[in-house]
């Protein structure tokens, strides 16, 4: 899952939700240096990945896209997934796409001197680009993808990511809606776990 799930996932902690943003950014003994919530944060954060990765619907949902990405079908489907999730937003959460980007928005800003440099940069894109809202449109994933293919150290299509999801987005859309529930519920139940030690 990409970002905007991550934190969606983290409950109400704080702390929880920044480690588990910052699981992307930060490596080593670095992890140390974080607050114990933080800390949980970042083992969500792996619970989430590692999850998600071996779930029946997610690889088939990477096999779908592999002859149009290859190796980056699953950095496709994550951004996939988060485009579902953000365009169909009312249905994971009782506020708003709009209101929820601004309080995570918020949060990020609170939390910025505990970030890895990556990361607070990362942050000052995000709020530029308004990227959690534009994961909602189809023309802010165009600007997603886009960043993604410049970054890409191989031939990845990224570019046509748009057009594909469009053609495949019944589809697709049937797969998400089958499988976030269910990572919804196992990540509640790791992050009681985690809480709890």
């Amino acid at each position: 899952m990409n970002f905007l799930a991550h934190f969606h996932l983290s409950g109400d902690n704080e702390e929880i939700a920044i480690g588990n943003f910052l699981g992307d950014f930060i490596r080593g003994t670095k992890k140390e240096t974080l607050s114990v919530n933080m800390q949980k944060g970042l083992k969500l954060h792996q619970f989430i990945d590692e999850f998600t990765d071996a779930h029946p619907l997610v690889k088939k949902t990477n096999k779908l896209l592999q002859p149009y990405f290859s190796k980056y079908a699953p950095v496709v489907s994550d951004v996939y997934f988060d485009y579902f999730l953000a365009s169909n937003f009312n249905d994971y959460s009782s506020v708003n796409l709009r209101e929820y980007t601004h309080h995570v928005y918020d949060m990020m800003k609170r939390y910025q001197s505990d970030m890895t440099p990556r990361a607070s940069r990362f942050y000052d894109f995000m709020i530029v680009r308004d990227i959690f809202f534009e994961y909602g449109n189809k023309g802010g994933m165009t600007h997603v993808f886009n960043g993604l293919a410049s970054r890409a150290k191989f031939e990845s299509n990224m570019l046509q990511g748009v057009p594909i999801l469009t053609k495949h987005e019944n589809g697709l859309y049937k797969l998400f809606k089958d499988f976030y529930p269910e990572l919804q519920e196992a990540s509640a139940k790791h992050l009681k776990t985690l809480i709890a030690k």
